[in-house]
C-alpha cells in the first residue's frame, strides 16, 4: 500500500512538471513585431488586472545586484496572455523561470481601442524579496511607551521630506521640512483604535524580524528611515529603494499604513482638516508664511481640496506673491502671481476669490499688465470660462491683448510677436478637461490670429499634433496653418 501511495505521488509530481512545460510552451517569447502593440497607462493596467501579482521569495543571504524583474506580456482581444518578454535582459534563475511558467494563468479585462477590444502590451513589475533569517518576536509594551516613526528624505527633485511619529496612545507629531504644503512641527491626536490596528499590522508583517537596512545601488532618490520603539527596545530599518534590494513588499505597505493612520496627506497636500489644526494652533495666516503656504497649495497639482485654499484666503493669507520671502511654487509650474497659478491649475473658485481680493488691481483700479498676464494664464489653463471672464474685466471697451512676446530659451534676441492662440497647452493636472479647440475658436472670434508661429517656430498645428488633439489638428489644417518648425530651424 505504501508503495502504491508513493507511486501515485510520483506520478502526480511528473504530471505537475509536465503541465508546467505545457504552460511554458503555451506562452512563448514575443517577437519584435508583437512588441509593437500599444501599451496602456499604469492606472488602466491596474484596473484591468484580474489576478494577484506574485512575489518571488528567496532564502536569507541570497545575493543579487538588483531585486525584482520586469515582465512585458502581450494580451489578445480577450485579455489572455499570448507571449512575453523579460525586461532589461534580466538573468533567469529557477524562481523567474517558475514565474514564466505561470503566465498562462494571468488574465486581464480586455483593453479597448476606439471602443473595441484590442491587443495590448502590458508591463508588470514583479517584486522579489528575501525571507528573514529567523523570526524575532515583537516585544510587548504599554501603549504610551510605543513609538512608530517614519522619516522620508529628499530626492533630486521635489519628493516630500517630512517626519511623522505615531504614539501608542494616539498622539502624532508631524514635522514638514521640504516640498510639503505645511511646514514645521504640528502635534495632534488620531483614533487609538487605528494605532492598535497599526501595531497588529506590525506584528502580522513581522517587521521586527527584518534586516536593519535595505539599500539599492541607486542615487538621487528619496529614502525612508523606519524606527519602532517598543518600551526599552528599538528596531530601525533603513529603506533606500528597498524593493530593489530584497526588502519585503510588506515594508512599503506598512510605511503607507503609518501615513494613513497619521493622516499625513492633509499636511503634504493641503486639506481642510489641516487648516482646522492650524487654526487651533493660532497659526498667523496673515503672515508671509501664510502667503507661502497659500502659494504652495495653489501650485500643488495633488491638492484636490480647493475649499482648504479658499479658507486660507478668507483667513487673510497674503495674495500678493511679490511680498513673499520665498518662491514657493513647485518645480515645473509657471512663474507669476497667485492668480496666474490658480488659472493655470484650473482652480475656478480660487480664481474668483483672488479677483475679489483685488488680485488684478493696482491703486484700486484694474491693472492692464496684470489683466494681460492673467488672460495668458487662463489660456494656458485650458478652460474657456476663465478666459472669457478675464476678457471682460477691463473697464469700458478695453480688453486684454491678443498678442504676447515669445522667446527662444529666454533669449531676448529671439523675441517674436506671437498670437495668444499659441499659448494653448495641456493642463498641469492631466485628469482635468482641456477645452483647447473651444478656446482657440473663441479667441479667433475676438480677432486673434491662428497662422502665426512662436519664437521656436512651432505653430498651432505643431501644438495639436504633439498633444494628439485631432480636433485641433483638423481646425488648424482647415484654417491654412502650416507647421513652420523645420523651416525655422533651416
Amino acid at each position: 500500500m505504501k508503495w502504491c501511495v508513493a507511486l501515485t505521488v510520483a506520478i502526480a509530481g511528473m504530471l505537475a512538471l509536465a503541465s508546467q512545460d505545457v504552460l511554458a510552451a503555451d506562452v512563448p517569447a514575443c517577437t519584435k513585431a508583437e512588441l509593437l502593440t500599444p501599451s496602456p497607462r499604469e492606472s488602466e493596467r491596474d484596473a484591468h488586472r484580474r489576478f494577484e501579482r506574485p512575489v518571488l521569495n528567496y532564502p536569507f543571504g541570497t545575493k543579487m545586484q538588483f531585486w525584482g524583474v520586469g515582465i512585458s506580456v502581450r494580451v489578445d482581444e480577450t485579455g489572455t496572455v499570448t507571449c512575453y518578454r523579460v525586461e532589461d535582459n534580466a538573468p533567469l534563475n529557477e524562481e523567474r523561470r517558475g514565474l514564466i511558467r505561470t503566465l498562462a494563468t494571468w488574465h486581464y479585462t480586455p483593453f479597448l481601442q476606439d471602443g473595441k477590444p484590442a491587443p495590448a502590451i502590458v508591463k508588470e513589475w514583479i517584486d522579489e524579496q528575501e525571507r528573514p533569517e529567523r523570526h524575532v518576536p515583537l516585544p510587548n509594551a504599554a501603549p504610551e511607551r510605543i513609538r512608530i516613526t517614519l522619516d522620508r528624505t529628499e530626492c533630486f527633485g521635489t519628493c516630500p521630506s517630512y517626519r511623522v511619529e505615531v504614539r501608542g496612545d494616539g498622539l502624532v507629531t508631524y514635522t514638514g521640512r521640504r516640498h510639503v504644503d505645511v511646514e514645521g512641527e504640528h502635534v495632534y491626536k488620531v483614533p487609538v483604535v487605528n494605532v492598535v490596528r497599526l501595531i497588529v499590522s506590525l506584528h502580522t508583517k513581522d517587521i521586527w524580524s527584518l534586516r536593519s537596512e535595505y539599500v539599492a545601488p541607486i542615487t538621487d532618490l528619496s529614502g525612508v528611515q523606519l524606527t519602532i520603539q517598543m518600551g526599552n527596545q528599538t528596531h530601525s530599518l533603513r529603506d533606500y529603494i528597498g524593493r530593489y534590494a530584497g526588502m519585503p513588499r510588506a515594508v512599503n505597505d506598512f510605511e503607507q499604513e503609518i501615513d494613513r493612520v497619521a493622516q499625513t496627506r492633509m499636511w503634504l497636500d493641503l486639506a481642510s482638516p489641516a487648516v482646522e489644526h492650524l487654526k487651533a494652533e493660532h497659526f498667523d495666516f496673515q503672515s508671509p508664511q501664510g502667503g507661502e503656504l497659500l502659494a504652495r497649495a495653489i501650485s500643488n497639482p495633488d491638492v484636490r481640496d480647493d475649499t482648504a485654499i479658499l479658507s486660507l484666503i478668507a483667513l487673510g493669507a497674503p495674495v500678493d506673491r511679490t511680498m513673499l520671502e520665498k518662491q514657493p511654487a513647485r518645480r515645473g509650474t509657471p512663474d507669476g502671481s497667485l492668480l496666474e497659478l490658480a488659472l493655470a491649475f484650473q482652480r475656478v473658485t480660487v480664481v474668483d476669490a483672488l479677483i475679489a481680493k483685488g488680485a488684478l488691481l493696482t491703486d484700486g483700479r484694474p491693472d492692464p499688465a496684470k489683466v494681460d498676464a492673467a488672460f495668458r494664464a487662463a489660456i494656458r489653463g485650458g478652460l474657456l470660462a476663465p478666459v472669457q471672464k478675464i476678457w471682460e474685466l477691463m473697464p469700458g471697451n478695453a480688453h486684454p491683448s491678443l498678442w504676447y512676446t515669445s522667446l527662444l530659451e529666454e533669449q531676448e534676441s529671439t523675441a517674436r510677436r506671437t498670437p495668444v492662440t499659441l499659448l494653448i497647452q495641456q493642463p498641469f493636472r492631466g485628469d482635468r478637461p482641456w477645452e483647447a479647440l473651444a478656446i482657440v475658436q473663441w479667441l479667433v472670434a475676438q480677432g486673434a490670429e491662428v497662422k502665426g508661429a512662436r519664437a521656436d517656430g512651432n505653430t498651432l498645428l505643431h501644438i495639436a499634433t504633439s498633444t494628439n488633439n485631432k480636433e485641433l489638428e483638423r481646425y488648424a489644417l482647415d484654417h491654412g496653418v502650416i507647421d513652420r518648425l523645420n523651416t525655422h530651424k533651416n
